[in-house]
């Protein structure tokens, strides 16, 4: 499969139809003359321009038509039939969506109350809503208070081209709030690949709860290889004042 180093912006436009949910596909005139060299296309991931740092795996059948990980992307920003979506390609099958309303015709500006973050409400007792916002990390356990090495709490994010630019990496806020890091701004301790240890600096934004690291990420990703898309997988290892993770690339099926 060929890839492109730089920004691609291709776009397409599409209207969601009432059988959206179970029918959407890439335009094959587009597929054709913009994704030629990514064949067979079996997943692509998803961001918004309101949430960039967010990026959702959605799976495509046929090379074509969105399945898995699709109905989780809509309910998340409660998409509904009507609206009318923009993809811009960015790298390696990752497509940037821009959301505008068939009423007035202009670009949508999401809310925390119209967005399943700033919900808590409806994500607790919902496994079906639960599994949508792991679908950038994922639980590996879900005892109540387990000890870390019963536990072995970890995560899996798909590195996207925003965090690849960027020299932020964004945690899934369930992973933060069960490793103990609500709050919080200190050193982490990463464990690379090779076994080689990094001091990276967390930093906590209280006014939407999202926790991320930034200092030494560029420098730990550069050492590791790590590239768009790739899967990486978090695992706390130690809790308390300086935490320490595990931190590696998952080899991809």
């Amino acid at each position: 499969m060929s890839s492109s180093s730089k920004l691609d912006n291709a776009r397409f436009m599409q209207p969601l139809l009432p059988t959206f949910l179970k029918s959407f596909s890439i335009p094959k005139a587009f597929l054709e003359k913009e994704l030629k060299g990514y064949k067979p296309i079996e997943s692509v991931v998803l961001t918004t321009d309101y949430q960039p740092h967010r990026h959702w795996l959605v799976k495509v059948e046929g090379g074509r038509a969105f399945k898995e990980g699709w109905n989780e992307f809509c309910s998340h920003y409660g998409l509904k039939a009507g609206d009318f979506l923009v993809f811009a390609h960015q790298l390696n099958l990752m497509f940037q969506v821009s959301v505008f309303d068939p009423l007035t015709a202009c670009h949508r500006s999401f809310s925390s109350s119209n967005h399943i973050i700033g919900s808590n409400t409806k994500r607790r007792g919902s496994k079906k809503l639960r599994s949508s916002y792991e679908i950038s990390g994922k639980r590996r356990s879900s005892k109540a208070n387990p000890s870390v090495k019963d536990q072995q709490l970890s995560c899996r994010i798909t590195l996207s081209f925003y965090a690849f630019t960027s020299t932020n990496v964004y945690l899934p806020k369930w992973f933060v709030r069960e490793s103990g890091l609500e709050n919080r701004c200190c050193v982490i301790k990463l464990i690379g690949g090779e076994g080689k240890a990094w001091e990276v600096k967390l930093r906590y934004r209280k006014y939407d709860s999202q926790a991320f690291i930034k200092g030494g990420w560029k420098e730990f990703q550069a050492a590791n290889s790590l590239r768009p898309r790739d899967i990486i997988c978090f695992q706390l290892l130690e809790r308390g004042r300086w935490p320490i993770m595990n931190c590696y690339r998952e080899s991809k099926s």
